[in-house]
């Protein structure tokens, strides 16, 4: 959503102010292109407590689109997160995805326990600049494929030295739809900054639940 102010509930009837967000982080430019970017310096936590080993000289800008239905990552930090969370996945065994899946890691969606956040399988923390964290859970990270039969992490790599941001090289991950899927996500323009609340189902509700109709206050 756009501006702020108080969202609506239907099933209960009582507002939901915009200011408990978990967390805002400052919104930025990159270079020339149109849209929104945010920035995460400070890394990449896997299952809050692994911090990916990135690269030196690629600085996390991180882009959000809702045309893209799955995250992709540069290679540069692809091949250093996908490796991080591999590591980190050792309860269950991996299988080779189908034909034409986009994603490296893929397990028997039978062998994964499901929790009110989704798959239970290592976050994925952003640890965006201003101080807060974006924590993506198992809901908004794994896709069902193969007709369910299988889960897979649904990261993809960017195709190498992908531009259309001003002519420029792509930013270092773009958030697709999936990852943004059951969050509000709140873009303060005015204030020049980004809210989230994280997936709402920990919360017993989904974005559904929302009166968008009812003017914020």
């Amino acid at each position: 959503m756009f501006g702020g102010g108080t969202l609506f509930l239907n099933q209960v009837g009582w507002p939901f102010n915009t200011t408990t967000l978990v967390s805002y982080t400052p919104l930025r430019t990159y270079k020339e292109s149109p849209g929104y970017f945010m920035s995460a310096n400070r890394g990449i936590l896997v299952d809050n407590k692994a911090q990916v080993p990135l690269p030196m000289d690629a600085p996390l800008t991180i882009g959000l689109s809702s045309t893209v239905p799955y995250t992709e990552v540069r290679p540069d930090v692809y091949r250093p997160f996908i490796k991080a969370w591999d590591q980190a996945m050792v309860w269950t065994a991996k299988v080779a995805p189908p034909p034409g899946v986009p994603f490296e890691l893929c397990y028997p969606s039978s062998k994964l326990s499901l929790t009110r956040f989704g798959y239970f399988v290592p976050d994925v923390t952003l640890l965006l600049d201003g101080g807060g964290g974006w924590t993506l859970r198992g809901g908004n990270t794994m896709m069902w494929v193969d007709g369910g039969n299988l889960a897979c992490f649904a990261f993809a790599e960017m195709k190498e030295g992908k531009t259309g941001y001003g002519g420029h090289e792509a930013p270092a991950m773009v958030i697709g739809t999936l990852q943004m899927e059951d969050n509000v996500v709140v873009f303060d323009q005015e204030n020049l900054r980004l809210g989230f609340t994280g997936i709402l189902t920990g919360r017993g509700f989904s974005c559904s639940n929302f009166n968008f109709t009812v003017p914020a206050a």
